[in-house]
């Protein structure tokens, strides 16, 4: 999902009022195996993780190669650069819909506050595409294929299963 779509989200729960959140939820349907495989891929941030790929490709190159401190500083740094771009956007979105609706612009942490699982999710699903992707901080191995991939589904089937069981 890009990073607009995400800060939509929680730009939306930004601007419904708590008890009505709630009510929503409560009248919802409990989602099968259709809505956990609908959410599963939902909180990747794209347009952060194909910037990544491209440096990860630099990376590759780089003779001699990153020492693993510093790979795991681009990582992490990365992903908390995915979730402030979430909040930041989210924030935005807030203020100009709330500009629309002749109401009061909700406050940043009001924002953060709505929107915590949007934000959370993009920096826990990005940290696990960073580690994924080679040169990655883990040294995966050269003969290992699926266990970066197999890390990457078990992350977003937990982000996708919070998501359902939160009724994001």
């Amino acid at each position: 999902m890009s990073l607009n779509a995400m800060a939509d989200r929680a730009a939306a729960h930004a601007r419904m009022p708590s008890m009505v959140r709630r009510r929503a939820g409560a009248a919802s349907e409990p989602a099968g195996s259709s809505g956990l495989l609908a959410t599963i891929g939902a909180y990747i941030p794209t347009e952060v993780t194909t910037a990544y790929v491209a440096a990860a490709a630099g990376m590759a190159t780089l003779d001699p190669p990153l020492s693993h401190a510093t790979r795991l500083g681009i990582a992490t740094g990365v992903a908390l650069l995915s979730g402030f771009l979430t909040w930041v956007i989210a924030q935005r979105k807030a203020i100009a819909a709330a500009g629309a609706a002749g109401s009061p612009p909700p406050s940043p942490r009001a924002t953060l506050r709505a929107g915590w699982f949007e934000v959370l999710a993009g920096i826990v699903a990005c940290f696990a595409w960073t580690t994924a992707v080679t040169p990655s901080w883990v040294d995966w191995g050269r003969n290992v294929v699926y266990a970066p991939a197999l890390m990457v589904f078990l992350v977003s089937s937990m982000i996708g299963g919070a998501a359902v069981l939160l009724k994001r």
